[in-house]
């Protein structure tokens, strides 16, 4: 095990959108609190846009399925997130819950 150390400034998920391309997207998880994964990407579900996240085991959220391995979206961590077409996901600030 190893510990990497990144130097910068934090992120505050409200003022960071995150643009996403069709097809395939590396996404980091901004917040400081775990979340739902079907609520953080609720909005790109309602629209259409959502097909699948996967974390970096392997487990999936698939809504079209209503299927959820992943659970919470965890604080340090990113997913791979695939879409049908270009959209935004916004997170919530810290001060506000899913």
């Amino acid at each position: 095990a190893t510990n990497l150390i990144v130097p910068g400034n934090y992120m505050f998920p409200q003022d960071n959108p995150i643009y996403l391309n069709q097809g395939w997207n590396f996404v980091a998880y901004l917040r400081l609190e775990s979340a739902p994964v079907d609520a953080v990407f609720e909005s790109l579900n309602n629209n259409g846009s959502l097909v699948i996240v996967k974390d970096d085991f392997g487990f999936v959220y698939l809504p079209d399925l209503s299927f959820d391995a992943i659970g919470d979206l965890l604080p340090g961590k990113a997913y791979q997130v695939k879409t049908n077409h270009e959209d935004i996901l916004h997170y919530l600030s810290n001060d506000e819950d899913y």
